[in-house]
């Protein structure tokens, strides 16, 4: 079975996973790696909040206010557009279907979650590579590193933003 990491949008901030209920929309997963747009969805006033897979007394998961998730992602997708990017077809395609989805009231909540665990898991410190994540994500609030991020990505974009797959059903 695969590490995923995993995203979706929630009502409300976990905090006890036994005893919460919770109203979760599944948006995207994600196999041994937690893509870029992972992090850039969840990449603004980002804190550490209870798992709801993952029984465990640490915060081992990112939260953020749903409200701007999307526009930060379409800010990046316009740096990318702006550069000379390989398979430019391909990244309107999907730079479509991406907005479509994620821009669908039904994929809407209060909250943006991104379950990381089970793919830091496999690192030799989890702990330690969760707060190296978390310091990756603050760097992405500023438009200038999200530039360069966009120029540095230009020719692998597809592996490294990962905007392929979005459904309501995963493979949890």
């Amino acid at each position: 079975m695969a590490s995923r990491s995993y995203l979706y949008s929630i009502d409300k901030i976990p905090t006890d996973i036994s005893s919460q209920v919770f109203d979760r929309r599944w948006l995207t997963e994600s196999n041994y790696d937690i893509p870029l747009s992972h992090q850039i969805l969840v990449s603004s006033n980002t804190r550490f909040c209870k798992s709801t897979i993952w029984e465990s007394n640490k915060e081992i998961s990112l939260i953020w206010d749903f409200k701007w998730w999307v526009e930060k992602l379409k800010l990046f997708f316009d740096l990318l557009r702006k550069k000379e990017i390989c398979d430019r077809d391909e990244f309107f395609s999907l730079y479509v279907d991406t907005l479509e989805f994620l821009e669908n009231i039904e994929n809407q909540n209060n909250f943006i979650l991104l379950e990381p665990y089970e793919v830091l898991d496999l690192e030799e410190d989890p702990d330690q590579s969760l707060q190296e994540l978390f310091e990756d994500i603050e760097l992405l609030q500023d438009e200038e590193n999200l530039d360069k991020i966009a120029e540095d990505i230009k020719d692998d974009w597809k592996e490294i933003l990962d905007i392929s797959f979005w459904s309501n059903t995963l493979y949890y």
